[in-house]
């Protein structure tokens, strides 16, 4: 009588997978170093899964959920009614926090969907990961009736963009930290200039980027030393 295959094996098999792939990539993963982690032979991983890449589409799909799952979960946080852009910042920066918390609890993930498929023909499972991360960053800043003094107003494809990026530049510090880094506050300056920026009338907003020295130095109430000459008045480009 055939012995009854164990329900827990496909599990073990995936938590050494997630090992090998992210330690060295879907390329120089080898099904027998998987088999060697999960304690099975070789030819044990075959009944359960095709290939190595068969495996680790699998991994990256059930991670992608988890992913979107938690986006979604997490942007229900933002108040679709809050129209203070001082509590939206914050509620933006409590966001973005829990998301860095996520994904520092899953760094195996992490590493196998961020790194493991570099130079194979499955790399496009790292532009999935990071559109669902996009389209989701875009639907919570579409939904926040935030005043704005920008006509048209900034599309929220362009600051889900700024946010996406912001997200996977801490993704990758997450990658290289032996502990959780503290990035709460660059986050909050971060939506802080977001918000506040969408804020500002347009004429002072070319007026800093034509001249950000002495319109800093208006704003002080000062002249700088190294820019003499009439200050920028602010009140009357506004």
């Amino acid at each position: 009588m055939a012995r009854a295959a164990n329900p827990e094996l496909p599990g073990l098999i995936k938590a050494a997978a997630l090992v090998e792939f992210g330690e060295h990539g879907l390329a120089q993963a080898r099904v027998s170093a998987i088999a060697d982690r999960a304690g099975i032979s070789k030819g044990a991983f075959y009944l359960y899964f095709e290939s190595k890449e068969a495996l680790y589409v699998d991994l990256a799909r059930e991670f992608l959920n988890e992913v979107v799952a938690q986006l979604s979960q997490h942007a229900c946080s933002v108040d679709p009614q809050c129209s203070d852009p001082i509590a939206l910042i914050q509620q933006f920066a409590r966001h973005d926090s829990a998301l860095l918390a996520f994904f520092w609890s899953r760094r195996p993930q992490l590493a196998m969907v961020y790194r493991g498929a570099i130079g194979t023909s499955y790399a496009f499972l790292f532009d999935e990961f990071i559109d669902a991360i996009h389209n989701a960053m875009r639907a919570t800043i579409a939904a926040q009736p935030v005043p704005t003094a920008h006509e048209p107003v900034l599309p929220p494809d362009f600051l889900a963009a700024m946010a996406t990026g912001l997200l996977f530049m801490h993704v990758r510090r997450i990658l290289g930290e032996a502990q959780p880094p503290d990035v709460a506050n660059h986050i909050h300056y971060f939506r802080k200039i977001l918000v506040l920026g969408m804020l500002l009338p347009p004429q002072v907003l070319d007026a800093v980027l034509a001249d950000p020295l002495t319109v800093l130095a208006r704003l002080a109430g000062e002249a700088t030393p190294w820019r003499p000459g009439p200050l920028v008045a602010l009140e009357d480009a506004a």
